[in-house]
């Protein structure tokens, strides 16, 4: 699945040890190296 800068993507948490998924907004372009392959994210939460 190829996604654009602005997309937000569901993935894998890498802070919880169950299988949970969080939202990340693309902020990569299609001129970053590997696009398509690898992207450059942010992770969002609801927390303080």
């Amino acid at each position: 699945m190829e996604s654009d800068r602005g997309d937000i993507v569901g993935g894998s948490d890498p802070f919880k040890d169950s299988p949970s998924e969080r939202p990340f907004l693309i902020i990569s372009q299609s001129k970053t190296p590997f696009h398509g392959e690898q992207y450059i994210g942010l992770s969002l939460t609801t927390g303080t």
